[in-house]
């Protein structure tokens, strides 16, 4: 009897185990080509993080670049999507601003977007220094400067576009017309003057001691920054800086680029929407059928999470579209109906979105009510109760970073 107990007890391990592993969905392979979300939305899978781009017929937007491994396979792979040059770098958090593909598009022309809590904590955490002929740039990226523009180590001034007060939803778009006064940027559209007078509509340029000086004189090269342009190596890079929320536009299509209020997966979170296709590009703030992983050393935190994934959530209008074709499948809710794209694997959609959101809600009152009654997260973690949220990955992470946000015992 006492064997047959036994066998039973294994046998319900192992059915368990497989349970669990049948629950959890394994990663997937990288990708070898860009494979399409939408119209103009593509992402290629990377161990390094998620790369996609909405491809314009005037440019491309990145998000989040490659790094140094997966580089070659995303310039290849992009060269066959698309003819169009890198004309936007936007990242989702300060961590992918240091990469191989950063530095190699943006020494082809492409204009680096971003927050400016995004930019302040790159450069935080980077070491950068901030007077004057200290080293300004982070680990492979020497001459970036700061939301100022500090000089670089090599005595060469950076540049730096930003969204100004009067309008805190910039548009960054490009000349009607490339002239060697104008700003890089966009093409097609409004929203440039003359780059001397340092004036334009909705932010400025700022040209630290040097806004009357030639282009040749800051960067050692006379000749316009525009796509096909190639920058000298480790010439500056240009930033275009927004507060909360600014919008560009590839090839005339709408994206949303804006910064999440708090404190989240880290301290400069970044999500990207693009409306008439029905897309969100969240990095690593979601992750499918996945507890996030939040990054303390990056000012992650883990009660703001919450707060944050509501955020991105509400910014996406769920009305009913007034084109027929645009309409989400029959049986298929509005919410499924947005693909969400996040760092890790394939793309998931704004319903599995909610859901985990919730869940992690629930997650928390648990961990609540256990913090008040004194258990410690050990025995927090081996209850029975816990087996149904076993169902996404990482929960013990994010359970000790809960648990240390809401003050009990590790």
């Amino acid at each position: 009897m006492k064997r047959a107990v036994s066998h039973f007890r294994q046998a319900s391990a192992a059915i368990l185990l497989i349970f669990a592993a049948w629950s959890v969905p394994a990663p997937a392979a990288e990708s070898t080509r860009f494979e399409r979300v939408s119209e103009h939305c593509h992402y290629m899978r990377l161990n390094g993080g998620n790369v996609a781009v909405v491809v314009g017929a005037d440019g491309v937007l990145m998000v989040n670049p490659p790094d140094g491994d997966g580089l070659d396979r995303v310039r290849e792979a992009l060269g066959r999507l698309s003819a169009a040059p890198v004309r936007w770098l936007a990242f989702t958090e300060p961590r992918y601003v240091d990469r191989a593909g950063t530095r190699y598009y943006a020494d082809l022309g492409a204009q680096l977007v971003g927050s400016r809590n995004l930019h302040r904590l790159f450069v935080e955490l980077n070491g950068e220094e901030t007077g004057p002929g200290q080293p300004s740039g982070g680990r492979g990226l020497p001459d970036m400067g700061r939301e100022r523009g500090t000089p670089g180590e090599d005595r060469r001034e950076c540049w730096t576009l930003e969204a100004g007060p009067r309008d805190p939803a910039a548009e960054l778009r490009g000349p009607d017309r490339e002239d060697e006064n104008s700003a890089p940027g966009a093409g097609g559209a409004e929203g440039w003057t003359d780059r001397d007078r340092s004036e334009r509509r909705g932010g400025e340029i700022l040209l630290p001691g040097a806004a009357t000086e030639s282009r040749e004189k800051r960067t050692g090269d006379a000749g316009p920054m525009w796509p096909g342009h190639v920058a000298p190596s480790g010439a500056p890079l240009a930033w275009f800086l927004f507060d909360e929320s600014m919008r560009i536009y590839p090839g005339g299509l709408e994206v949303q680029v804006f910064a999440l209020g708090k404190s989240a997966r880290s301290g400069g979170d970044v999500a990207l929407h693009l409306p008439a296709e029905k897309v969100l590009l969240v990095g690593d703030l979601y992750e499918s059928a996945r507890y996030p992983e939040i990054d303390i050393e990056a000012r992650g935190d883990p009660s703001g999470w919450f707060e944050g994934m509501a955020e991105v959530i509400e910014a996406v209008p769920l009305l009913m579209p007034s084109i027929a074709r645009n309409q989400p499948k029959e049986g298929t809710t509005l919410a499924e109906g947005v693909a969400v794209v996040s760092s890790r694997d394939v793309p998931s959609n704004l319903q599995n979105m909610k859901d985990l959101l919730e869940d992690c809600r629930k997650l928390r009152r648990e961990i609540t009510r256990s913090v008040q009654v004194g258990r410690s997260l050990e025995r927090f973690l081996s209850m029975p109760s816990l087996y149904p949220y076993r169902s996404y990955g990482n929960l013990d992470s994010f359970a000790r970073r809960l648990y240390a946000a809401l003050g009990g015992t590790l």
